[in-house]
């Protein structure tokens, strides 16, 4: 079940970060990271499904027996084991920009499962465009990289993901005219190079945060965090409990360090959990993380649903129902003072913590010995419907 570990979540979303692949050894969490509260949600409690079921919003993705295109090379086979990544699993089921058609063929490859997710598109131009915000679901900031190995291939109108790896299957493709995808090197709109200073008075990390997002240009996939570099020094103190005696924000957390540029593919699920006793406020800053891979799914579903909520993209993100019982439990545990300013709260937890509205959203930034927690939260979602 989920643990107490401060492993990094880190999702494709999902045009906010790349999400961890599974099998992967994690990174231990640094000084900075253990000192952040760690939130378990593997508690019987929590009654997550057994191993194998499908996740709340995340259909079993078996084979699919449909060809792929042309015949596949020597030794590749059609095979019924999946072993795609999340993050091109949770793509394929949730798509940014939705295709005009898709399939999904499950190949062995000399003993080395690989998936091929296929996408159909109206143009050469959608397509392309969608291949950008699949790379940057798919990869994070950093771009394709050993541990985030999905291969992005275009032709014409089509966008081919294959997952986890290429394989022969990518050496196949291009053979047929399709060609690797990574990333615009120039021009207006995501380009490392023309990215303009930020606002002025941002302290450093938020400034860091401008413009590693690509906050001057609203095509951005990482766009949402621009949420916090816009309207951080308009942010109002809010009332983080208007109605009833606890209250559950749920979003994302990346951390930021002093003088560096920020990596989205450190990207975690994080939530702001709030309890009134008589006139006194108390919260807590938490982080939540999966053991397994079927946690790893609803997780993942939640992250990507919650980022089309910031992204405007739809008003209320559905979540898991157990997850949200379980955070609702850990708000009335929260135990550190939440002391409102002028210009917010203050959080006296195991970090010192800055709260903001943004509304309709809400920013916590959380100060540690080697930079910032930047904390991006909203209270638009819902208990998901029960799997049919």
């Amino acid at each position: 079940m989920f643990s107490k570990s401060l492993t990094w979540i880190t999702i494709a979303v999902l045009a906010l970060g790349a999400p961890g692949v599974a099998g992967c050894k994690k990174k231990p969490a640094s000084k900075d990271e253990a000192s952040r509260e760690a939130a378990p949600m593997g508690t019987p409690a929590m009654g997550m499904p057994a191993m194998g079921m499908p996740a709340v919003g995340m259909p079993a993705m078996g084979a699919v027996t449909s060809p792929g295109p042309n015949r596949p090379p020597n030794p590749c086979k059609p095979s019924t084991v999946d072993r795609a990544s999340l993050h091109a699993s949770v793509l394929f089921k949730t798509s940014l920009m939705p295709p005009k058609t898709k399939e999904k063929v499950l190949y062995d490859c000399g003993g080395r499962a690989v998936a091929l997710f296929k996408y159909g598109y109206d143009s050469p131009k959608k397509a392309s465009e969608a291949a950008m915000y699949m790379g940057a679901q798919l990869w994070g900031a950093g771009g394709r990289s050993r541990r985030h190995a999905d291969e992005v291939l275009v032709r014409d109108a089509e966008v081919i993901v294959l997952s986890p790896r290429p394989g022969p299957l990518g050496a196949h493709l291009a053979q047929q005219g399709f060609k690797a995808y990574r990333g615009q090197k120039r021009g207006p709109g995501l380009a490392h190079g023309n990215v303009p200073p930020a606002p002025a008075g941002l302290i450093p990390e938020l400034a860091s945060l401008y413009r590693s997002a690509r906050c001057h240009t609203a095509r951005s996939p990482f766009r949402p965090w621009c949420i916090v570099t816009n309207g951080w020094q308009k942010g109002q103190p809010g009332d983080l409990l208007p109605k009833g005696k606890q209250k559950v924000y749920l979003g994302f957390v990346v951390p930021i360090k002093t003088g560096a540029a920020v990596s989205f593919n450190r990207l975690k699920l994080a939530a702001l959990v709030v309890r009134k006793a008589g006139k006194k406020h108390f919260g807590k800053i938490i982080t939540v993380t999966p053991d397994n891979d079927q946690e790893r799914k609803v997780m993942g579903q939640a992250v990507f649903n919650l980022a089309l909520v910031f992204k405007g993209r739809t008003k209320v993100a559905q979540v898991d129902g157990k997850l949200l019982a379980f955070l609702r439990g850990q708000a009335a545990k929260a135990s550190h003072a939440l002391t409102r300013t002028p210009s917010g709260w203050t959080l006296a937890g195991k970090l010192q913590g800055r709260i903001r509205q943004i509304a309709p959203f809400w920013v916590a930034l959380e100060k540690a010995n080697t930079g910032v927690f930047v904390n991006l939260f909203t209270d638009r979602f819902a208990a998901a419907p029960p799997p049919k």
